[in-house]
C-alpha cells in the first residue's frame, strides 16, 4: 500500500476551493502535498489524525510563515542619478521584510525603454509599483493602469495628470505658506515676495502660491521668463519692489551661473533669498525649507506598506514631502543686518 505522502503525489483532482488555496498560500509542491494528503485521509476515514499531520507538516515546511504571503513590489526609476538612488535605498531599507519581494528596474533616462519595462512588470505580477522620477511615472501611468502605483521625486504631478490616474504619491513641492512662515519668523517685515519662473516648468506652482499669498495678506511679485538669458533683466525689474526673493526648483531660472547673479544682486539691494535646498543656503541664500531624498524614500515605503498590509489604496492622493527641514546662513543674516532670536534658531536643522 502506498504511504500517505506517496499517494498524495498521485494525480488526485482538487476542488475549486482547494485550487484557490493552492495558488495563494505557499509554494506549489508543498500545498499540493498537504491538500492531497488531506484527501487521502478523508477517504480512509481518519480526520483527527489528518489534523495532527497537517499541522506538523505545515510547521515543518514553513507554509504559514509571513514569507508565504509576501507581496511583489516593483520599483521603476527614471534614471540612475544620485538623488533617485538615495530615495530607492531609503525605500528598501524601510519597507517591512515580511511583505518585501522587490524588483528594481531603470529606464536609464530613456523613455524608449518603457515598453520592455512594462512587459517585465506585467510578467512579475506586481502588487504595487513605485515610480521614481517623472519619466518612470509617465511610463507607469500609460502602460500599467491596472496596478496600484506610487510616484515620488516628481515636481508638479498635476501638470502630467498623475493626480487623475490610478496613482498616488509624493510631490517635490513644499507649500508656499510653510516657506513664507519660516521666512517671516526670521524677517517679520516681509510683505512682498518676488519670484521669477518659466511658466512651462513651474507656472502651476506660482499660480497656487499667488492665491496662498493673498490669503496670508502678502503680495507675490512675479516675472515670467522663457530662457536663462531673461533672468537678469527680470530680477532688475523687481528687485527694488520686493522684500525677499523666493527661488523655485526651476532649471530655466536657477543654474550655477544665474544663481551667482541672483545672489549678488539681491545682497547689494539688501534683499534676503529663500532657497529650496541646504546647498543654496550654504552658498549664500538666507534660508531654505527643504526635504531629504532619504525622507522621501521612507515616506514612499510607508505609503506602499499601508496598501500591502490591507489598507484601501486611494488613487489621486498627493502628499508633500515630510518631514520638512530648515537651513539658515548666519553669515548672510549678519550681512543683511538680521538678528535671529535664539528660540527661532533652535528650529533650524542646519546652520552655516
Amino acid at each position: 500500500m502506498d504511504s500517505p505522502l506517496q499517494e498524495s503525489r498521485k494525480n488526485v483532482p482538487r476542488s475549486p476551493h482547494q485550487d484557490w488555496i493552492f495558488s495563494f498560500l505557499a509554494p506549489r509542491s508543498r500545498i499540493h502535498d498537504l491538500l492531497n494528503i488531506g484527501h487521502w485521509f478523508f477517504r480512509k476515514g481518519s480526520p483527527s489524525l489528518l489534523v495532527v499531520i497537517l499541522v506538523f507538516l505545515g510547521c515543518h515546511w514553513n507554509v504559514f510563515t509571513p514569507s508565504a504571503f509576501a507581496k511583489t513590489v516593483v520599483i521603476v526609476q527614471s534614471s540612475d542619478i544620485k538623488s533617485y538612488d538615495q530615495t530607492v535605498k531609503a525605500f528598501l531599507k524601510n519597507i517591512s521584510p515580511t511583505v518585501r519581494h522587490v524588483e528594481r528596474l531603470s529606464l536609464h533616462g530613456d523613455l524608449t525603454h518603457g515598453e520592455p519595462i512594462v512587459k517585465k512588470v506585467r510578467s512579475l505580477q506586481a502588487d504595487i509599483i513605485v515610480a521614481v522620477g517623472l519619466k518612470a511615472a509617465l511610463v507607469v501611468r500609460q502602460g500599467l493602469p491596472s496596478i496600484p502605483s506610487i510616484f515620488c521625486m516628481v515636481l508638479d504631478p498635476a501638470k502630467y495628470n498623475l493626480t487623475k490616474s490610478h496613482m498616488a504619491g509624493i510631490a517635490l513641492e513644499i507649500p508656499f505658506e510653510d516657506q513664507i512662515q519660516s521666512l517671516q519668523d526670521v524677517v517679520p517685515t516681509v510683505k512682498r515676495v518676488g519670484v521669477i519662473y518659466n511658466s512651462q516648468k513651474t507656472g502651476r506652482i506660482v499660480q497656487k502660491a499667488t492665491s496662498q499669498a493673498n490669503a496670508l495678506g502678502m503680495e507675490l511679485v512675479s516675472r515670467m521668463v522663457s530662457s536663462e538669458k531673461d533672468v537678469p533683466a527680470s530680477l532688475r525689474a523687481i528687485v527694488h519692489n520686493i522684500d525677499a526673493l523666493w527661488l523655485l526648483p526651476d532649471s530655466t531660472v536657477v543654474t550655477p551661473e544665474s544663481f551667482d547673479f541672483l545672489l549678488r544682486t539681491t545682497l547689494e539691494a539688501n534683499i534676503p533669498v529663500i532657497g529650496f535646498s541646504s546647498d543654496l543656503v550654504r552658498k549664500g541664500a538666507l534660508l531654505s525649507v527643504h526635504f531629504n531624498y532619504e525622507d522621501v524614500g521612507k515616506q514612499a515605503s510607508r505609503l506602499a506598506e499601508k496598501f500591502l498590509t490591507g489598507q484601501k489604496f486611494t488613487p489621486g492622493v498627493v502628499l508633500s514631502p515630510e518631514p520638512l527641514r530648515l537651513a539658515i546662513n548666519l553669515k548672510t543674516a549678519n550681512f543683511l543686518g538680521i538678528t535671529v532670536a535664539p528660540n527661532i534658531l533652535t528650529r533650524f536643522h542646519k546652520m552655516y
